[in-house]
């Protein structure tokens, strides 16, 4: 493990976006890959995605609140 950091935040909002994109697309390929340990068939992981869309659908609408 690293004993120290440096935590670079871009001031270009261009920049910060492009990686945020970076960061959700590596969730999602890690997301992808679990599920593909658990060996599930297409209409589990299309359930489990389903499921996942409105849990963070209600998490934004409760944060809008």
């Amino acid at each position: 493990m690293y004993k120290q950091a440096v935590i670079h935040y871009p001031s270009d909002e261009r920049a910060m976006k492009q990686i945020n994109k970076e960061i959700a697309a590596l969730h999602c390929a890690a997301a992808v890959k679990y599920m593909d340990t658990l060996q599930l068939n297409c209409h589990q992981k299309v359930t489990v995605i389903d499921a996942l869309l409105c849990d963070m659908q209600q998490g934004i609408q409760a944060a809008n609140i």
